[in-house]
């Protein structure tokens, strides 16, 4: 990573204000995403809470032989805004920083917290730029203590050291931490300091890069990258600090706390160790027309452009003299957008194309190319009946009939109910006519007509719609109700009884169980008796919905019985590692 610029301590030059209010400039006067070189304008800035867990192992560090250690999951968050797109070369700034927090009222072991001190939260420098500068921006933290130190941010390396080819930032009191670094301590009330019980934010920060080759992406993130950073328990973790603690009889006490972003001690990195945005490095493109010189009036052709490179998305509109002509089209795989088009007018047209950009490559627009339109043949006007039967029932296929005069030579016919295509278009034959078997759906007066699309010497034509009455066929089969028999309670991951009752007994079919819009397991045949039973396990504790739908058989209809609730409650504990019980309960990083 190439450096241009840096703030290796970036300290703010006015005094920590009571209330902890952080007096600063922001790095751009222009504002937050001015452009700072050359290059296109980056877009428009999108702000983001990107809210996750983090897990925490806590040390208790009184100097015991044996320190007590817990491990304790906790509420965490950043907030992010951010471009979504950058052209290359282009020096962009985004802003990053830590959501609303709140230090605990209660300690371990019943004591009393006294603050939280030497808080640090590091996040990586995105690969593939060239970082800029780092500063803090004013009066975006509170809720830090008087005593607290003046909040910095610092480029480190991995060692957690000012270094100017340090690849992460750290919020911190001139870098007193915990660990991980050349100021470090645990049984210390320095650095930046919030008093027990306190909801604090922590300052944001206005990070500045240049943005790297046309495709690449720039993704900031939490400190993650480098070893022990991503794994449970390390001093290079995003998220360290020190809680004090005092007993009755007023001995200090320290816990020191690592935290990464999973959800327990066992899991992997969630989104708060993914990317918290990704800012789109643009490659430009090209868009060229592909058209024949010279196109025959009146006969079906297709608009062309090419985009290059190909993008992954996007659109195409076309014009005609100027005009926009149908929807945006999709480009293929290999950069091509078709857009089926007829010319009814000799002379020349003007056909250009504009795609539209997406993330990753930016917009572009054709010259316009000149196309010969020649004279068609002789074209003959056309006329399209439809004939459809009155009345038809629902689910029942009937014949639909269309007629072209006079007869062409091509083209095909489409079949509508009402603005709506009936199947695909069907060539006409060589007696214009065309037929298509089919069923409607629903029941209801349904206006059904036709569209000849025209062809060498002869016009489109639309034919008048006819109405088709559609009613649903009489009833025949014995109408069955469900019935839902489930306990008002049970407990987690211990087997409870569901069954369902049909009514009269269809002897046989099957009915499915659901637990809110999820099936439980398969289907359950329905028993001699009419019954269809199911043991089931509750993975999860709460209110579950469950009810029961019979999927009926030959000469019985279907039926599903009403929702019944059974509230799940978690087994007893069994005992368990962790910061609860006796030791007292962690106090959540967020505030409500």
């Amino acid at each position: 990573m190439k450096t241009v610029n840096r703030n290796q301590d970036s300290s703010m030059n006015s005094k920590l204000l009571r209330g902890s209010a952080i007096a600063t400039v922001s790095v751009l006067a222009g504002g937050l995403f001015s452009i700072v070189g050359g290059g296109t304008a980056s877009a428009a800035p999108e702000t983001k809470s990107v809210a996750f867990t983090t897990a925490c192992h806590v040390r208790e560090m009184d100097g015991a032989a044996s320190p007590i250690t817990f491990n304790e999951t906790l509420g965490s968050g950043v907030t992010i805004t951010a471009p979504t797109t950058a052209a290359p070369g282009e020096t962009v700034t985004y802003r990053v920083q830590p959501n609303e927090m709140k230090a605990n009222s209660g300690g371990h072991a019943s004591r009393g917290v006294v603050h939280w001190a030497r808080i640090k939260y590091d996040f990586d420098i995105p690969s593939g730029v060239e970082f800029v500068s780092s500063q803090l921006v004013a009066d975006s933290a509170y809720g830090l203590g008087s005593d607290s130190a003046t909040p910095t941010v610092t480029q480190i390396d991995d060692g957690g050291n000012p270094s100017a080819s340090g690849t992460h930032l750290r919020i911190s009191g001139s870098n007193r931490t915990i660990g991980n670094g050349p100021s470090s301590a645990v049984r210390s009330s320095d650095g930046i300091i919030v008093g027990a019980n306190t909801k604090f934010r922590l300052p944001a920060v206005d990070v500045t890069v240049k943005a790297g080759a046309a495709g690449s992406e720039i993704k900031p993130s939490l400190r993650v990258s480098d070893p022990g950073s991503a794994n449970y328990d390390d001093d290079r973790n995003a998220l360290t600090f020190v809680q004090r603690e005092k007993d009755v009889f007023t001995v200090n006490y320290w816990e020191r706390y690592n935290c990464s972003p999973r959800d327990n001690r066992n899991s992997g990195l969630n989104a708060g160790g993914q990317a918290l945005t990704t800012i789109y490095v643009s490659q430009p493109t090209t868009t060229t027309i592909q058209m024949p010189d010279s196109i025959q009036a009146s006969t079906p052709t297709e608009l062309v452009a090419k985009v290059d490179p190909a993008p992954v998305n996007g659109n195409v509109q076309f014009r005609v003299d100027g005009a926009d002509v149908g929807t945006p089209v999709t480009p293929g795989a290999d950069g091509t957008a078709r857009l089926p088009h007829t010319f009814f007018t000799a002379g020349t047209a003007r056909v250009s194309a504009t795609f539209q950009g997406v993330n990753g490559f930016q917009s572009s627009n054709s010259t316009e190319a000149m196309v010969t339109v020649t004279a068609a043949p002789v074209v003959k006007q056309t006329d399209t009946a439809v004939n459809v039967p009155t009345d038809a029932k629902t689910g029942v296929s009937v014949s639909l009939r269309a007629q072209v005069t006079p007869t062409p030579t091509g083209g095909t016919l489409q079949f509508k109910d009402g603005a709506a295509n009936i199947g695909a278009p069907i060539p006409v034959g060589a007696d214009g006519k065309a037929t298509l078997e089919h069923a409607f759906t629903s029941a209801g007066s349904h206006a059904v007509s036709a569209y000849y699309s025209g062809a060498t010497g002869f016009m489109p034509s639309m034919a008048s719609a006819q109405t088709v009455t559609v009613s649903d066929p009489a009833p025949s089969d014995v109408t069955t109700s469900t019935s839902l028999a489930a306990p008002t309670t049970a407990k987690q991951n211990v087997a409870a009884e569901l069954s369902a009752t049909v009514s009269p007994n269809p002897g046989g079919g099957s009915v499915q169980f659901f637990d809110g819009d999820q099936p439980i397991g398969q289907p359950v045949v329905v028993g001699v008796d009419g019954v269809a039973r199911l043991t089931h396990t509750f993975a999860s504790t709460g209110d579950h919905p469950i009810k029961a739908a019979y999927a009926g058989r030959s000469g019985f209809t279907q039926s599903a019985s009403d929702e019944s609730v059974v509230k799940v409650s978690a087994a007893p504990d069994d005992g368990g590692n962790g910061g609860s019980g006796s030791l007292g309960s962690l106090g959540g990083l967020f505030g409500s």
